[in-house]
């Protein structure tokens, strides 16, 4: 796969029918980038930002993400100096998939190095403790291994995991990836 052949560009309207041929093999996610009131009505009220990733012309996956807060445990919250509340500054990724397709050919891999790198960024002007996102089944064994995020909640009741990666002192391990 030539990945300087992939196109990175946020999702408006006139994307609106090169994403619906789109298959993960998820439902929530192809519904999601498909139904008009989620992906475009979310960003246009400003609560989420959709990338879509194209490689000639066509949609071979997404993602999601947003600024937004997690929990943590009472002893990591004093050990922060944290009292009255648990939570902490975090950035969501939301939504990421790429096309059944396209799966096992090294686009999510590289896509989330790229979007780490744009992370690493923003963390220097805006405050994240940690950057989490809610996992299919299937992709659990791809973060835990390939991106050493850590899983907080076993599957909840949609059948997603909750896991995290640390901000802190992180990416000097990626580093290398992001360059």
């Amino acid at each position: 796969m030539d990945f300087e052949k992939l196109e990175i560009k946020p999702f408006e309207p006139e994307d609106y029918f090169k994403v619906l041929g789109f298959f993960c093999g998820d439902s929530f996610l192809n519904n999601y980038i498909k139904d008009s009131q989620c992906a475009l009505a979310d960003q246009k009220n400003g609560l989420t930002s959709t990338t879509l990733i194209l490689y000639e012309e066509d949609v071979v996956g997404y993602y999601t993400c947003n600024s937004n807060i997690l929990t943590v445990d009472k002893n990591e919250a004093q050990s922060i100096g944290l009292q009255e509340s648990f939570s902490v500054p975090a950035f969501e990724i939301k939504n990421f998939a790429i096309s059944q397709k396209f799966q096992r050919k090294g686009i999510g891999l590289h896509m989330f190095m790229r979007l780490l790198g744009q992370i690493a960024t923003l963390k220097d002007t805006i405050a994240a403790r940690y950057l989490f996102l809610w996992s299919v089944e299937t992709a659990i064994g791809f973060y835990e291994d390939k991106l050493y995020f850590e899983r907080m909640e076993e599957s909840s009741e949609n059948g997603l995991t909750l896991m995290r990666l640390p901000l802190i002192n992180t990416f000097n391990v990626y580093e290398e990836d992001v360059e």
